[in-house]
């Protein structure tokens, strides 16, 4: 139900974010060719918190950590130093620029900063997951120079998880619960289920189950699929209105 929530419920998108955690823990050396993924929440509560919580069960501690936007250009950003998941949890964060992301995007090594220190090269070992309100960089159409969306994974969602809690609940007991209800048994499920180790042990089992295919020699390409048209088409109407009601004016 969660991972519904998390996907906005396509079937694309829950099994390529499922695909990546478990490409990440297996095979922990590919960050260079590992998507990082983006994933855009139009609402609150659709769940980016409670993955995270999940994913820092499944891996020790000191190797996922959460950064801001502001980490990407070298500032204080020991904190990605070493890891191999790292969220970016900005809401209502600013485009980020372009040079910036090319940086992201494939680079083997990257600058580090420790407050107080001076800034040096090193390994960049992790790879990145965004939860944003927006999209956090323009889109670039294949075929086109310059594309630094080649390596990142789109995806969005609108559905938050006690929506999804209440979907599936009524679709297997054919009873419609209150959302007062549903808020009581998604604290229930979180507290005995989703933060519980035993039961996350049995869901990374599940999904080598359900995910034969990734094994040591997977390798996971980027989803640019439904979501990414979604807001390449978005973009693309943006580009023309802006050229429709500003710039031709002027050259006419």
């Amino acid at each position: 139900w969660l991972m519904y929530s998390l996907s906005g419920g396509k079937k694309e998108n829950q099994d390529h974010i499922e695909q990546w955690i478990l490409h990440k823990i297996i095979n922990y050396k590919k960050a260079v060719t590992t998507p990082d993924i983006v994933i855009v929440g139009h609402v609150g509560g659709n769940g980016k918190g409670i993955i995270q919580a999940i994913v820092r069960l499944m891996l020790p501690s000191m190797l996922s950590g959460k950064a801001n936007s502001k980490t990407l250009n070298g500032s204080f950003n020991a904190i990605m130093l070493g890891k191999l998941i790292v969220f970016f949890d900005d809401q209502n964060s600013k485009e980020i620029p372009l040079e910036v992301v090319k940086q992201l995007a494939g680079s083997d090594t990257m600058i580090f900063e420790p407050k107080g220190k001076d800034q040096y090269e090193g390994e960049k070992t992790h790879s990145s997951a965004w939860f944003s309100q927006v999209m956090p960089f323009p889109l670039t159409p294949a075929g086109q120079e310059g594309g630094v969306d080649r390596r990142f994974s789109i995806m969005r969602t609108n559905i938050t998880f006690l929506e999804s809690l209440r979907k599936h609940f009524s679709d297997l007991h054919g009873v419609d619960i209150t959302v007062e209800d549903s808020k009581d048994r998604a604290e229930e499920i979180v507290r005995d289920y989703l933060l519980n180790r035993v039961c996350i042990a049995a869901w990374f089992k599940h999904l080598q189950a359900k995910h034969p295919e990734v094994n040591s020699s997977f390798a996971l390409k980027p989803l640019h699929g439904e979501d990414y048209n979604y807001f390449l088409n978005q973009q693309s109407d943006s580009l023309d209105s802006v050229f429709r009601d500003l710039i031709l004016p002027i050259v006419q």
